[in-house]
C-alpha cells in the first residue's frame, strides 16, 4: 500500500469537508401584502443561511442575512424603503422553516419557541408601543397585532407628527391606522364594528373606495421563494467570516414562559 497517497488522499478530504461545513446555503423570499380598506402595499424580501440549525425552526431578525421592505400607496407609488432593516432598533421577525411562512398571527413584540401563533413581527421604523404619542417617531411601520388579547391582524401606518398627521397625510382607513387586514374577518365585519373611516365608506354617502369586496376576508403576508442574488450569496459569506455584532437581546415579558421574550422599549 502507498501510505503517502493514501495520507495526501485523507488530507484532501478532510480539506474538502471543512471547505463544505464553511459554504453557505442562502435561501431568499420575496413577500407581499396589500390592506384590506385603502390598499396599501407592502413589498419586500430577505435571505438566511440555510446551513445554520434554528432554534424551533424559526429564523428571527438577528439571523436574516437581510431584509428589505418597501411602502407603496393604494396606486402603487412607492412611498418609503428599508434596507437591511433587520439592523433596526424595533425590527421583529419571525420565518418558519418548516412551514415556509411568515409568522403574523402574533403580537408585534412576541418571540415564542413553543406556540407558533403567537409570533409577530414589526417592520419599517418606530415603535408600535408609542403609535398613541403624536410628534415621537417618523416613518412608516408594518406590523401585527398589538396585544396577546386582539384578533390576529395586520397594520400599516405613517406615523404621526406633532400636529397628528402622517408625512404623507393619507387619510385613515381603519381605527387610527392607514390601513389594516383581518385574516380571519370579513370588510363586512368590520364595517358593522364602527372603525372602518367613512373616507373610504360610507352607506349614507354613498362612498366604496374599499380595497376588498365587503364579503372578502383581510390579506395575509404572502411568501415566495426566490433564487438568490450575488449579493445576498456575498453577505452570507462575509458573516461566516466575521459575525457582525447583532442588536442587545431580548428580555423576558413578564408573565410568560422563558422562551417567550419581548423587545424592551426605548
Amino acid at each position: 500500500m502507498n501510505y503517502s497517497r493514501f495520507a495526501l488522499g485523507f488530507t484532501i478530504l478532510n480539506l474538502a469537508s471543512l471547505v463544505s461545513a464553511n459554504e453557505c446555503n442562502v435561501k431568499s423570499y420575496e413577500f407581499a401584502w396589500r390592506g384590506q380598506f385603502a390598499g396599501f402595499m407592502v413589498k419586500g424580501r430577505f435571505s438566511f443561511d440555510a446551513n445554520l440549525g434554528y432554534q424551533g425552526g424559526i429564523v428571527r431578525e438577528d439571523d436574516l442575512l437581510d431584509l428589505t421592505i418597501r411602502f407603496y400607496n393604494p396606486t402603487g407609488t412607492m412611498l418609503k424603503e428599508y434596507y437591511k432593516n433587520q439592523m433596526d432598533e424595533n425590527t421583529n421577525f419571525a420565518f418558519s422553516t418548516f412551514s415556509e411562512e411568515l409568522l403574523q398571527d402574533g403580537t408585534y413584540n412576541v418571540d415564542d419557541n413553543e406556540l407558533f401563533y403567537r409570533n409577530g413581527f414589526t417592520m419599517g421604523e418606530g415603535d408600535p408601543g408609542l403609535r398613541k404619542v403624536n410628534g415621537v417617531q417618523s416613518g412608516m411601520s408594518f406590523w401585527s397585532r398589538p396585544g396577546n388579547d386582539k384578533t390576529p391582524h395586520l397594520h400599516v401606518d405613517d406615523w404621526n407628527d406633532e400636529s397628528g398627521a402622517g408625512e404623507f397625510n393619507f387619510p385613515i382607513a381603519y381605527s387610527t391606522h392607514e390601513d389594516a387586514s383581518f385574516a380571519y374577518a370579513t370588510t363586512q365585519a368590520k364595517i358593522d364594528g364602527g372603525k372602518v373611516s367613512e373616507s373610504y365608506y360610507s352607506l349614507v354617502n354613498g362612498v366604496n373606495k374599499l380595497s376588498s369586496d365587503i364579503d372578502a376576508f383581510g390579506q395575509t403576508v404572502r411568501v415566495m421563494s426566490v433564487t438568490p442574488t450575488d449579493e445576498e450569496r456575498m453577505y452570507c459569506n462575509e458573516k461566516v467570516k466575521s459575525p457582525k455584532a447583532t442588536k442587545a437581546p431580548k428580555s423576558p415579558k413578564g408573565g410568560d414562559k422563558s422562551s417567550k421574550t419581548t423587545k424592551s422599549p426605548k
